[in-house]
């Protein structure tokens, strides 16, 4: 089934090794901005704009299970038949989504604070339920309101020691959005509004590096987990860092990626041309 086209942009050589990078909530394929410039040299970069965020907030009310399908629908477009996907946060869940509904395109993973969902479902609803009456906050109080709301929840506490135009920019990012695209985000592929895919992982035939910040404990509690439960996989603690290692620490992140598609996901070797 056809799923509504997300925005996209594309960085780097058409014929280079595919990488696809997946925002968290409430920013922007801008927040990859440093990352996507080096990456460029060596890789085709795809940015999507996920569901309610950037370009695609009108598509807001799509769930991690048709994002994935419109993730695919891209890719099919743009003639890239394999890519290695890095997903932060809920572009993390989405990745996943993605890589166990989608194998044939998936070379390797590399997930940063990332989750396979609520396994237990009484939590799972109660997440649900607490994520809708928020979007409902969104919608009454505007964008404004929520990104001070939500750029002062613990989880984000680390970032307020990073430099002034750091912590600007990524402010700018979320206030790039709108309150009615964020909203029907979260009530639509919020972590109660997913399946969870804690079974489904364990089928993972792909590398994964599983990224978490060392002072982001929930985190490195759910790497933990998900190690045990995805057969190729490893996982980083980033010393210093928080939730989002790539913002907080950009040049280990960045380390951390380049040797990890360098070594777990070459590109195809080229074929040569004679006959046999």
């Amino acid at each position: 089934m056809a799923r509504p086209p997300l925005s996209w942009t594309g960085l780097g050589e058409e014929t280079a090794d595919p990488v696809l990078l997946l925002h968290g909530f409430t920013v922007t394929h801008h927040t990859w901005d440093l990352l996507s410039s080096s990456l460029s040299t060596k890789h085709r970069v795809v940015l999507p704009d996920l569901p309610g965020h950037g370009g695609s907030a009108s598509l807001g009310g799509m769930s991690v299970e048709a994002t994935s399908d419109s993730l695919a629908q891209l890719l099919d477009k743009a003639g890239l038949k394999r890519v290695s996907v890095v997903g932060y946060s809920l572009g993390g869940r989405i990745a996943l989504d993605f890589a166990c509904r989608h194998p044939g395109k998936v070379r390797a993973l590399a997930l940063e604070g990332a989750s396979p969902g609520i396994e237990d479902p009484d939590e799972r609803r109660k997440r649900r339920e607490d994520d809708a009456s928020l979007a409902d906050e969104i919608e009454k109080r505007g964008i404004n309101w929520f990104v001070d709301y939500w750029q002062d929840r613990p989880l984000f506490a680390t970032q307020r020691a990073l430099p002034r135009d750091v912590v600007a920019a990524v402010r700018r990012d979320r206030l790039s959005n709108t309150a009615n695209g964020l909203a029907s985000s979260l009530r639509a592929s919020g972590p109660g509004s997913m399946t969870p895919l804690w079974s489904a992982i364990e089928s993972l035939d792909v590398p994964v590096m599983l990224v978490a910040g060392q002072l982001d404990q929930k985190f490195v509690e759910t790497g933990t987990a998900m190690k045990k439960r995805i057969p190729r996989s490893s996982l980083v603690e980033v010393e210093g860092a928080g939730h989002c290692v790539h913002v907080e620490k950009p040049a280990e992140f960045g380390g951390l990626l380049g040797r990890f598609l360098d070594e777990k996901a070459p590109p195809p070797r080229a074929r040569t041309g004679g006959s046999r």
